[in-house]
């Protein structure tokens, strides 16, 4: 149990080192005081860090993360602190991007490929949980009909 624990410290220390790089710098306060914006660098020697900024009641508006200086996730949220969209970008284009209700249930989503053409079904679906719609695509272009529901999740129209 002792090696067990003594394991973990070391391994909690080198991670504590390697972190060394991290600082944070806030850009902007709102008037009550609460950081507005910052930036928290991960390792600076490749250009890795994450820009925060924040509603003034202090909850997380936009989270986005940088990866040798080029946006990997973009991330918003309800000034309640619920997240509102998420999109994944590989190489600086769109590879994924998807929308939430305030409950956190998905509103829809859209996968695109590395060109960032639309590829994949493009989902909708309604607040408790429902298909709403949804609709093949491949790069750029509707395969076969797109398909709606009702609030139940009976087909109305295809």
């Amino acid at each position: 149990m002792k090696i067990k624990y003594f394991s973990i410290s070391i391994l909690l220390l080198i991670l504590l080192n390697s972190c060394k790089d991290e600082r944070i710098i806030i850009s902007e306060k709102w008037d009550n005081g609460i950081t507005k914006e910052e930036k928290k660098w991960i390792n600076k020697e490749l250009d890795s860090y994450i820009e925060l900024t924040y509603y003034e009641n202090g909850q997380i508006g936009l989270e986005k993360h940088y990866n040798d200086g080029k946006l990997n996730v973009f991330k918003s949220y309800y000034e309640t602190g619920e997240i509102s969209a998420l999109v994944m970008y590989h190489n600086e284009v769109s590879i994924f991007g998807a929308e939430y209700y305030k409950n956190g249930q998905i509103m829809g989503s859209v996968p695109t490929n590395l060109n960032g053409k639309i590829n994949g079904t493009i989902t909708y679906f309604y607040e408790n949980g429902n298909l709403r719609g949804k609709q093949k695509y491949l790069n750029n272009k509707p395969v076969g009909n797109s398909k709606e529901y009702d609030l139940n999740g009976k087909l109305i129209s295809e």
